[in-house]
């Protein structure tokens, strides 16, 4: 403020009197409008906290308040720099257009690359690749779990796929609504041939042809070629809606992705869209792609039971070979409820006598072949085996901040791989007890109370990350608890990341920087 009135006085000449007075009072508009934003931010901050029910009214109403002040800070700031931030006016109307989009559920497929490797994916990146792919990246790349190899054909691919072939007219008015389900089924399976004989785009083929020499073997192996489109494995779930094909042979994955492609318009999908009242004009398909293993034991669990969220337990079953087995209830499984709690131990089982395995054929696809008599009767896991796995299980869960339906496997070297891992879907309405999370509380002791000021009321838990520098915020893992030595600026983009903070603490939702400080020493704690 000082700096800025030096500047205006520098020059005093009678001729400039006006302009100097125009100067000052936009720039006291200016920060008047800058207070507002802020106090707008702040009071949807308070909303989130939990403590305030809101609707989209109340969101739209805001929003537009907050349009206006912020165009007008970005007007009186090229007003008194004499136009040196033009471009603002540019990146305003780009957020705006954003946010309309969000609050108007209109998806946009993003502009990026047409395959990226299973390596260098994260959850934000669900827009390019889908939730399914992006969630096994997040597994992967943030928590350090074993999945998969393999790359991912990306939304943008898609799109280009579907423009390729002028497809856009066949497409979209499956999923207006408009027309009769007899109509709808018959277009359906007429685009599908459609797809199916449609080409791959050059540029897209080629990407594909690039990236495939990377994994070893890859020539030679079969490959699983896996639906990930956007919102899938979400909470609006498609759960064995899409098609996954298996043990494909390399030169037929374009083949595979066709068929992917295909099945985002079968009749049950679209179906399942009217009920959601999902437009089609929102979806998109990413497909990934991997490597397959010939697993000793497959499975899936669920860390809660879908029927009780009373019980502290998972749910595990497994049979022997692929999964196939188990996720389609297609023949008897090993059955376990398992404590959550180390060492996990098993609190109900049920072997089941397991005649029949999905192996990988000879050169293409699944057979379905026998199991030896001697490993019918024989549990699939062993109580180490089990422990891994429920114990990956859990931190998937505590990371994902939901219950998960997880699928595993174990190769042949003994490694534990997650296949995939979703929310797990309850029916109808299920209540938790809220008093045995204040009584787990209890165990811990009480860092700070009736001191400081609440940014945002509720509980957040997850791992310790303390961070000292800015190179170590960039290994920041989300949904850690961040510890700072002092509040600073520079760590607001890490924010929307965190569960919760000490000398910074914010519920996952608060990225405006409002800090609780005085938060220190161990921190395996309460924060009242």
């Amino acid at each position: 403020m000082l700096n800025f009135l030096k500047i205006l006085h520098r020059h005093k000449k009678p001729d400039e009197e006006l302009a100097l007075q125009f100067l000052f009072q936009t720039f006291r508009e200016l920060l008047d409008y800058n207070n507002q934003a802020l106090e707008l931010m702040a009071d949807m901050g308070e909303k989130l906290s939990g403590d305030y029910l809101f609707d989209k009214h109340y969101i739209e109403t805001i929003i537009s308040e907050l349009e206006e002040v912020v165009y007008r800070i970005v007007y009186d700031l090229n007003l008194i720099t004499s136009h040196k931030y033009i471009p603002l006016f540019d990146v305003f109307e780009r957020a705006k257009n954003e946010i309309q989009g969000e609050l108007d559920s209109r998806f946009t497929i993003p502009k990026g690359d047409y395959v990226y490797p299973l390596s260098e994916l994260t959850k934000e990146m669900s827009d390019y690749v889908g939730e399914k792919m992006a969630t096994l990246g997040e597994l992967q790349n943030r928590l350090g779990l074993k999945v998969p190899e393999g790359f991912v054909i990306s939304t943008y691919a898609f799109k280009k796929f579907i423009e390729y072939n002028r497809l856009e007219e066949w497409a979209f008015p499956l999923g207006e609504g408009k027309l009769g389900q007899d109509v709808m089924e018959r277009k359906a399976g007429e685009l599908k041939e459609r797809i199916l004989q449609a080409k791959i785009p050059p540029e897209v083929e080629k990407a594909m042809r690039k990236i495939l020499p990377s994994w070893k073997n890859a020539s030679q192996s079969g490959w699983a070629v896996r639906s990930s489109a956007v919102g899938e494995d979400s909470q609006v779930s498609y759960a064995g809606q899409y098609a996954t094909v298996l043990n494909v042979p390399p030169s037929q994955i374009g083949i595979g992705y066709k068929q992917v492609v295909a099945s985002l318009f079968s009749p049950q999908v679209i179906t399942y869209r009217r009920e959601k009242n999902i437009k089609q004009k929102e979806m998109a398909m990413a497909v990934g792609c991997t490597p397959m293993i010939s697993p000793i034991v497959s499975g899936i669990i669920y860390t809660a039971d879908p029927t009780c969220l009373e019980g502290e337990e998972v749910i595990l079953s497994a049979s022997w070979g692929l999964g196939k087995l188990v996720v389609e209830g297609e023949g008897e499984v090993d059955q376990y409820k398992v404590s959550k709690t180390f060492p996990y131990s098993i609190l109900w089982q049920h072997i089941g006598r397991k005649t029949k395995q999905y192996a990988l054929s000879g050169e293409k696809g699944l057979s379905l072949i026998s199991v030896p008599p001697d490993k019918q009767e024989q549990p699939c896991l062993n109580e180490s085996l089990m422990r891994e796995v429920v114990e990956g299980a859990i931190r998937i869960e505590q990371y994902m901040k939901s219950f998960q339906d997880i699928e595993w496997s174990i190769d042949q070297d003994g490694q534990v791989i997650y296949l995939q891992a979703r929310p797990l879907q309850f029916s109808g309405k299920l209540k938790l007890d809220k008093s045995r999370l204040v009584t787990k509380a209890q165990n811990y002791p009480i860092l700070l109370k009736d001191a400081g000021v609440i940014a945002s009321r509720g509980i957040g838990a997850g791992t310790v990350f303390q961070v000292q520098s800015e190179e170590e915020s960039r290994h920041f893992p989300r949904g850690a608890v961040l510890v700072l030595k002092r509040t600073s600026p520079r760590m607001s983009r890490i924010v929307p990341l965190g569960q919760c903070g000490c000398n910074g603490y914010w519920s996952r939702y608060r990225p405006y920087g409002h800090y609780l400080p005085g938060i220190s020493g161990p921190y395996h704690r309460r924060y009242l």
